[in-house]
């Protein structure tokens, strides 16, 4: 039941208001502490000649979550954003994770992960949130002859959960080569993502 602790980001730690929205202030905290974590996670692997298999069923809680609360200052209009620590945060996880290797010149790689997630602010007039969250990630390579490799890699980001809220789901892609020369000492690689995508 092992425990981690992970330090702010220095983003965070900066005091300066950023106010170019005068209704929406935002600023750092140099007070924050570490988030502490606990952990208990169980692995299940499975290792065949072109096939390894991972599973991890998990449960991580913690006190002392970084979160970004806000208060709303209804005589002026204001919504001040802070962030700070003593977030409750509740999860249970699980992760999967493919490597295959097909034939030899093809490898291929899938990830994924979902959870369900329970954060609170106790401090802040009880602010809340819960659902699922995850990803799901797949990734390749193919080698043409001792020179040349095609690559490619897709991943789909479902909606991250925040304390108000969450972020809106994405997806990214792409594909690419790599020409290896000098011996094998150099390469050149090119690739192209999200090609096709209106936001560019």
């Amino acid at each position: 039941f092992p425990s981690h602790d992970i330090g702010p980001y220095v983003q965070l730690l900066n005091p300066f208001i950023n106010n170019i929205d005068s209704l929406n202030v935002t600023t750092g905290n140099p007070d924050l502490d570490p988030q502490l974590t606990h952990v208990f996670n169980s692995q299940f692997s499975m290792n065949g000649k072109r096939l390894f298999t991972t599973f991890s069923l998990g449960y991580s809680s913690s006190s002392s979550n970084i979160i970004h609360g806000y208060i709303f200052d209804k005589t002026t209009g204001v919504t001040a954003w802070k962030p700070q620590n003593g977030g409750v945060s509740r999860r249970v996880f699980l992760n999967v994770s493919l490597n295959a290797n097909p034939i030899d010149p093809l490898r291929m790689n899938l990830n994924g992960n979902v959870s369900y997630q329970n954060i609170s602010n106790p401090s802040l007039g009880g602010q809340s949130n819960k659902g699922f969250s995850g990803q799901l990630n797949m990734n390749g390579s193919y080698n043409v002859g001792n020179k040349v490799s095609i690559t490619w890699f897709s991943g789909y980001y479902f909606p991250v959960l925040l304390l108000q809220g969450s972020v809106n789901a994405y997806y990214s892609y792409g594909f690419g080569g790599r020409y290896a020369f000098v011996k094998d000492k150099l390469f050149a690689n090119i690739s192209l993502n999200n090609l096709f995508n209106k936001n560019g």
